[in-house]
Formats: structure tokens, sequence, C-alpha cells
């Protein structure tokens, strides 16, 4: 496996390593044989939880569910930027600036704010300069403290990393929501034979599996078509509280028996696809793109789907400035789905994450749709911020 190199962004400056006399980007050790964001993933987890020994391993032994707790309290997939095929940059200035902003708006205090209060041995975050200037040295150790920084030098190269999607967006480009499944990989297909270049994004609601499979469908059956990508920042965006906010008055008055009935579900599955709408209309204008686009097909009886919710959806994309596209909306054959993806020579059968809520869609009477409609109205659409452009 090839060097996998990373720099952090923390407190305005950038956590590098110090490697023979020169300061350079960390080479995150394998702890696995996967790819190369896992090790990436588990070096940050050790680090922010200062679990971290000289030699970037873990100072405890931890069960699975003590280590899944202190990952997902701990690594913030979003805030990762992969630069090229082995080089990534970690920016936890944003992740904390964003993170307080999200706990402002939405008032709620179980969002982690990462902290680091101690580096290992060889990490270097701040100027030499600054270094010597808040450590008691002895003068003989100030001297040899000074021999030894003469010759350091500072790649500039770390201090200009930007990710792709940060310098330059293509032109003529759309985000679309990506699940993995066959609606979506079609609606990829599409827009990317209308000319787009389309930018994949997936979201985690707290309640998924295998919530890495998108990205690694799109590594393996996809990445080597043009006019595609996918961003690593994007691969699993967790939308875990905001799902949670906007089912929150339904939770509160219905409790939340998975078993509870059609509305329910219908009612889950409003909340989670509204979330990702949000999240994805947030960062769309944040990135500059002026289009999104989703796998949703009529044909399908989930209300979400039908042209009565995507009017909703597209009024709240036209407050951001922003079009809504649907490739495969009025698909109705399923047969013609898979012939379609199997001329691309893509498989029938799609490697997708599995949400534990989702239950099958069921007919539904019009004051079952009068009710959806007016949870979102009035418990939804109220709670969707939409905050101005600076």
């Amino acid at each position: 496996m090839e060097t996998i190199n990373l720099v952090i962004k923390y407190k305005e400056k950038y956590i590098c390593m110090m490697n023979k006399n020169e300061i350079d980007f960390i080479h995150v050790p394998h702890y696995t044989e996967e790819e190369a964001f896992s090790n990436i993933s588990i070096f940050i987890t050790l680090l922010l939880c200062g679990i971290m020994d000289d030699e970037f391993n873990s100072t405890v032994s931890l069960g699975f569910f003590e280590w899944k707790k202190k990952f997902e309290m701990s690594f913030v997939p979003e805030y990762l930027y992969q630069i090229d095929n082995n080089t990534f940059v970690y920016d936890m200035d944003t992740l904390i600036s964003d993170t307080k902003e999200y706990i402002n708006e939405t008032n709620i205090n179980d969002v982690p704010i990462p902290f680091i209060e101690k580096l290992p041995k060889g990490l270097i975050s701040t100027s030499l300069e600054e270094q010597k200037n808040t450590k008691n040295f002895e003068k003989e150790d100030e001297k040899a403290l000074y021999s030894y920084i003469a010759p350091l030098t500072i790649n500039k190269d770390l201090l200009n990393i930007k990710s792709p999607l940060q310098k330059e967006k293509i032109e003529n480009s759309v985000l679309l929501m990506y699940s993995g499944g066959k609606d979506s990989t079609l609606a990829a297909m599409r827009l990317k034979n209308l000319g787009y270049h389309v930018y994949f994004i997936h979201f985690d609601n707290g309640y998924m599996l295998d919530t890495d499979k998108p990205y690694l469908t799109y590594k393996y059956a996809l990445s080597d078509f043009e006019n595609f990508s996918f961003p690593y920042e994007f691969h699993s965006i967790s939308i875990k509280n905001l799902f949670s906010n906007f089912f929150y008055e339904w939770k509160k008055e219905h409790g939340e028996n998975l078993e509870n009935g059609n509305i329910d579900s219908e009612i889950r599955c409003l909340a989670c696809r509204s979330a990702m709408y949000k999240v994805t209309l947030d960062i769309a204008r944040n990135y500059g793109f002026s289009l999104i686009a989703e796998g949703a097909r009529i044909c399908q009886k989930f209300l979400i789907e039908q042209p009565i919710m995507i009017k909703r959806f597209k009024e709240l994309a036209s407050q951001y400035g922003i079009e809504v596209l649907y490739p495969v909306f009025d698909l109705i054959d399923d047969k013609e789905e898979i012939g379609e993806l199997l001329k691309y020579g893509l498989s029938s059968k799609t490697w997708e994450s599995k949400c534990l809520l989702g239950r099958e869609a069921k007919e539904k009477t019009n004051e079952d749709e009068e009710l959806i409609l007016n949870y979102y109205e009035s418990h939804i659409k109220p709670k969707i911020y939409v905050k101005k452009n600076s």
C-alpha cells in the first residue's frame, strides 16, 4: 500500500510531521489493508481522543462498541478532503466553526467539538519560534534547539492546499444525491449523457448499514467514466441530528415503533429526505452549484417521490437559487431500467447502503397524504433555515 499523506488544519495552522529536518506531511500508518481513508479515519480518531502514542498507535485497548462510540464522536468524514490519490487534508477549523453554527441554529447540544490537548512526538502545529517562546529552556537547551531548527524548511505546498472543488468547480455540473442503488446510478448515467459533469453526494441518517458502499461502488464501477466525480468529503455526510430534529414532533406524539403503521414510515422518510435536501442545498450553494439532482421515480409509492412533494422540494431549492433535476422521474418499467444499466456495462445488482428504518411504501388515502403534507408544512419547513450568502 502506498504511503498516505495527511495534513490537519487546526487553529489557522497545519499539524504536520517533522521529518529529517523538514516540515512534511503526516505519513499515516497502515492500520488496515483497506482503502486509504480507513487508515486516516483511525489516525484522526486516535489523535482527537487523546489515545495516540508517539508511534501513532492506540494507547488503550477498546472493544467494538467502545471504538464505535469514539469513532462516531470524533471523526467527521465530510471535512476530509482528498487532494490526489494519496494526499488528504482534514479541516478541523471549518468543522469546529460549522459545529458551533449548527448548535446555535438548531439548539442541539450533543454535537462534539474536537480538541487536541497534546500532540504525539514528531507532530508540529505551530511555528518553531512560537514553540521556543512557550517553553522554559535552559541556555544550553536553547542553543541546542537553535542548532537543530536552523536548517528546518516548510513545504510551501502545505500552506496552499485546497480541495479540487474549492479550487475550481467544473462548469455545467450537477450535485447528485446518490444512494448507490439502481435509480440514482441510472440518474447519474442519464445526467452524464445530457452533458453534465456529475458530482456524487451520499448521506448517513444514523440508521444506515454499509454507508461506505456507494463510495466504493463509485471507486470500482463508475470512476473510469468521464464526467463523474465523488469527492471523499461527500462520501457519507451525517444528517443524524437534522433527521432527528425533523422527526422529533412526530416521535414525541406517536413514539418510534417501526411497525407502527404506514404513516410513521412515510414521516420518517419525509424527515430523512428533507434533511438530505437541506444539507445538499447548503453544500451546493457553498460550492457554487446551480443544479442538484436525485433519483426519485413517480412509480414509487412514497409521497416524497410524488409530484405534490416534488413541488415543495423544488420550491425549497428555489429559495437558494438552485434548480432540481429528476432524470428518472417518469421511468415506470423496472426491466427497462435494468436493461439501460446493462447497456452501460453496469450490474443490475446494486451495492448500496440500507436504512434500518426503511419499510415498503403502501397505498395512501387522501387523508393520509394531507396528514403527511401538513406535518412537512408545520414541523419541517419552518426548521429549514435558509442561510443568506455573506
